[in-house]
């Protein structure tokens, strides 16, 4: 159950030390750090460049939900391979309980797996519609490399309707590629500022 309120802002005293001023994500990550939704790594660091996990994820999209709600959430995680120990444990947990990220047939919630533009599109489509700040729609599909019959097709399309996530110059989305962390991080932004500012 997720109750929306104005949570109070935390100041960032400085950027990670692995991302240049003049980086095209850099503002993102700036914003988000001045939110408190995304934080340094213990040598201050965000390695941009490596693909967004599942565990990587789940605690960014939980760190921006409990930047923005009251999360009610008692119970623990129902992944076989998530101990209770874990870093992200308590946010897998939650966004599973919300409904906004699920696991496998067999039980286990495969954290360390690289999430695709696809998977992501997903997760970002039941992030909004979780939250309300969208609702079911009949967004033209744009992308010629993306059947009407394909599982993601409505949340890619939700998503490119709202300029969250967009495609490539040949018209293609390549939904089975990875995201990468500053990818991650540009889109949350993009989603804190023109839902929540």
């Amino acid at each position: 159950m997720l109750t929306i309120f104005s949570a109070p802002k935390t100041s960032a005293e400085s950027i990670f030390n692995d991302v240049p001023a003049e980086h095209w994500a850099y503002n993102a990550l700036a914003s988000l750090a001045d939110e408190g939704i995304i934080e340094p790594d213990h040598l201050g660091n965000f390695y941009g460049d490596k693909n967004m996990t599942r565990y990587d994820l789940a605690l960014m999209i939980g760190s921006l939900i409990k930047n923005l709600y009251e999360v009610d959430v008692e119970n623990p995680s129902p992944y076989s391979d998530v101990p209770e120990n874990h870093p992200a444990h308590d946010a897998v947990a939650e966004l599973t309980a919300a409904g906004i990220m699920g696991g496998y047939d067999d039980g286990t919630f495969l954290g360390e797996r690289n999430v695709t533009r696809y998977e992501l599109a997903q997760i970002i489509d039941n992030f909004l519609r979780v939250t309300e700040q969208i609702s079911d729609s009949d967004a033209e599909n744009p992308f010629s490399d993306i059947p009407d019959e394909h599982w993601a097709r409505v949340a890619v399309c939700d998503i490119a309707a709202e300029n969250i996530m967009g495609g490539y110059p040949d018209g293609t989305f390549r939904g089975s590629k990875n995201i990468t962390r500053y990818e991650l991080a540009l889109i949350l932004d993009k989603i804190n500022s023109r839902y929540y500012s």
